[in-house]
């Protein structure tokens, strides 16, 4: 064909073909030798997104992700051999460096399913007009693999926007990442016990079956010389640099890898040594391993070598940074390809591990080349290196450069870019860089646009900003349109309530991962007072999501709205909270749920005081500590309450110290309360030295202090350190009432103290 192979999909045909790996043979593999399969949730997964495609309902690029030896080749080509409809398509496999609209023109009209094995680099071409093309065409399927190494580095910034983001735009493609092998995956019987103990130590089936561990320990055994020569091998890889590394390269790069000893040993022996010791080297290196075919160098040709994909990327630590040697000998190489797409994969490497001048080598390249339309791509991201350097009149020129390209995807990713650049510098140009790509053709990038306008504006011209969010949600991206919702929302709640909520509920709807918890939570945190029985649906919302951040947080928040209307509810959700072991919320809600239940249920309120206690927040550990002692010793032994003052004193936590110089003060013990108020503003507490002055005051001296107006206005505004300071005020004068008042308060502002101080009334 030309510009690739066609093979038929069926459920005889090889995994092989795929790119799945042979077994290991020191494993009864039952007859297979790619050992029988064995099926996971994500494999139900698969099946439904390859349903969508056969009846037409879903036309983008399937993706999988996963990672080296995690059997992702072998997943994909089991889900296509065993599907009732794709399994008797064609099966169109482009050669490597194939344009793959080359291929989808000649697909039969039966149907046929494209298949490209580690995409990576090769996206660059997934354009826009390309990408609508495909989608375009009835029963036709285009079915990738990636390598989650080379996601994780495209995504690593979301600011950075490249030829490879598409693989993480779901408006043109649908991303599947591959979940870790868990002993859950395997069959309770009949799996030879040494796949079973390897999995159960963390490695997957296809690291198991590929002998991973076996090619790390192989490379562990090599003399210096020949591991030094695999980690040029391996680096060439890493760089992006497709087809193996020239022998002539490697020879030529590999000695300033070794150590400088080393190094002098060999520059001291004659060229021949030096040539017999790299010949040795590599034949070490692409032996198979007793047990597998696998080694961890093979030959690519006659004149290549191309490192194991799981050595790449597992390098062993000492190999973590690449040589600047190796860089250079690798930009030399991909200037002398010509190849654009090589050029910008490369560059995208060096760009990652922050070898800035190399990669803006390389992308300079292709910005310069007057043939391919993926010069704009070039200008584009030098713009991006450019302003990363803080070169701002360089990448000004380069971004204005690839706007004006007309490229699909590059111009408006410029315009995104130079829009951040100047939203300080010039914001009205940011504005119109902006509204640019708002209304252009790139619906994802449109988008982003539009929530970017937004923050720009909302100090500004909030009408405006309003009007980008909207702009924003109308696009219906998946990921941008219920982010903006929610920043629509915060907009909204000082003046428009109603139509906040309607924001939050449209992000709510959403189902997006980040966003719609997010919104559940601060929805319930608005509806608190106005509404409580939606406040509370929200919350429930939020904590059914099992984010790890806003269930925990809207546990909280639940907890505090049911504690007078519905204690085992609150209760109820403390718990949630406090078993997500979130760093910030779980230990507030155990203080929380402490205080709660220490009437009720004194014994579940002290494990709840010593959860606090042993979390080590820098809070609510202490706090957990004075509330143990409060709650939890015996009135029969001071002494006992007193250690566990002084441990919560000793924290050094400015509230922990205000909450004991209160009680202290309660208890009629003032030398102890200015010892904590002294310490709490040495830890920085702002009002602690008002309140060690407030509290030194006569009534007669208070009405015109300057201290005591602070306190009051605090407290009016419900700090509940200051609600408890004047209740002491009132107690010290002898207005009972009052002080019940200012204690009250605070305790329905949930202070951990006010019950306590409460108790000293008569």
């Amino acid at each position: 064909m030309g510009a690739g192979a066609e093979r038929r999909v069926s459920l005889d045909a090889e995994p092989g073909n795929f790119g799945a790996r042979l077994a290991r043979t020191d494993v009864e593999s039952r007859g297979d030798p790619y050992f029988p399969y064995l099926r996971r949730a994500v494999d139900d997964q698969l099946a439904g997104a390859l349903d969508r495609r056969a009846d037409g309902s879903d036309h983008r690029p399937l993706v999988i992700a996963g990672h080296a030896m995690d059997g992702t080749s072998r997943t994909i080509a089991e889900a296509l051999r065993t599907h009732p409809v794709v399994s008797r398509w064609t099966l169109l496999v482009p050669e490597a460096g194939a344009d793959p609209s080359e291929i989808i023109a000649q697909a039969p009209a039966e149907g046929a399913v494209v298949w490209l094995d580690h995409v990576g680099d090769a996206t660059v071409r997934w354009d826009t007009p390309t990408l609508r093309d495909w989608a375009s065409r009835e029963r036709l399927i285009v079915v990738a693999s990636v390598r989650t190494e080379f996601l994780d580095q495209v995504l690593d910034d979301r600011d950075f926007h490249g030829p490879w983001s598409v693989l993480a735009d779901p408006v043109v493609v649908e991303l599947v990442r591959l979940p870790p092998w868990s002993v859950q995956d395997l069959p309770t019987t009949g799996l030879p016990g040494l796949l079973g103990r390897r999995i159960a130590q963390g490695q997957s089936l296809g690291q198991v079956l590929g002998a991973a561990g076996e090619l790390l320990d192989r490379l562990e055994e090599l003399d210096p010389i020949a591991r030094a020569v695999a980690r040029v091998i391996a680096a060439w890889s890493r760089m992006g640099l497709p087809g193996g590394i020239p022998v002539q390269v490697a020879e030529q790069v590999w000695l300033p890898v070794l150590s400088r000893q080393r190094q002098q040993s060999l520059v001291e022996g004659t060229g021949h040594e030096r040539r017999e010791r790299f010949e040795t080297a590599i034949a070490e290196l692409t032996a198979p391993l007793a047990i597998s075919a696998a080694s961890p160098v093979t030959w690519v040709g006659p004149d290549r070598l191309h490192a194991d994909g799981y050595v790449v990327a597992h390098p062993p630590p000492e190999w973590g940074t690449i040589d600047q040697e190796v860089w250079s000998a690798g930009l030399a190489h991909a200037l002398a390809t010509g190849d654009p797409v090589t050029l910008l994969g490369f560059g995208l490497r060096a760009y990652v591990a922050e070898v800035h001048d190399v990669g803006h080598g390389a992308w300079d390249a292709v910005a310069r080349m007057t043939t391919t339309p993926l010069a704009a791509w070039g200008s584009a991201l030098v713009g991006e290196l450019d302003a990363a350097q803080d070169d701002q009149e360089e990448a000004i020129a380069a971004l204005r450069r690839a706007m004006g390209s007309g490229h699909p995807d590059a111009a408006p990713a410029a315009a995104t870019a130079l829009g951040r650049l100047l939203e300080v510098r010039d914001p009205v140009v940011a504005r119109e860089a902006y509204e640019s790509v708002e209304h252009g053709d790139n619906p994802t990038l449109a988008a982003e646009a539009a929530l970017r306008l937004g923050w720009l504006l909302e100090w500004d011209d909030p009408p405006a900003a309003r009007e980008a969010y909207a702009a924003a949600i109308r696009s219906g991206h998946p990921d941008l349109a219920p982010e903006a919702a929610v920043y629509l929302a915060w907009m909204l709640e000082s003046e428009d309530r109603a139509a906040a909520r309607e924001a939050y509920e449209t992000a709510i709807r959403s189902g997006q991962p980040e966003w719609a918890p997010r919104a559940a939570a601060d929805l319930g945190w608005m509806l608190a007072e106005s509404d409580p029985e939606a406040a509370r649906a929200a919350y429930e919302t939020a904590i059914a999501s099992g984010h790890r951040e806003w269930a925990p947080r809207a546990a909280v928040r639940l907890g505090q709205l049911l504690a007078r209307t519905d204690p085992s509810g609150a209760a109820e959700a403390l718990e949630i909270a406090v078993a997500s072991g979130h760093g910030e919320w779980a230990p507030l809600a155990a203080v929380r749920l402490g205080q709660l239940l220490a009437q009720s249920s004194p014994m579940t309120a002290c494990a709840a005081f010593r959860v606090a206690m042993s979390s080590g927040h820098h809070e609510y550990a202490p706090m957990g500590e004075l509330l143990y002692g409060e709650w939890c010793v015996s009135p029969a032994d001071p002494a006992a309450r007193r250690r566990h003052w002084s441990r919560a004193a000793a924290s050094g936590s400015s509230r922990v110290l205000v909450d004991l110089a209160c009680l202290c003060s309660a208890e009629g013990a003032p030398d102890l309360a200015e010892q904590a108020l002294a310490n709490a503003a040495k830890a920085g507490s702002s009002f602690a030295q008002d309140y060690l002055h407030v509290l030194s005051l006569g009534a007669a001296d208070l009405a015109e202090d300057e201290s005591f107006l602070r306190v009051r206005t605090a407290a009016e505004y419900g700090d509940t350190a200051g609600l408890n300071v004047l209740g002491l005020l009132a107690l010290r004068a002898g207005d009972v009432r009052a002080a019940r008042k200012w204690w009250s308060r605070s305790a329905a502002e949930h202070d951990p103290i006010a019950p306590l101080l409460l108790r000293h009334l008569p």
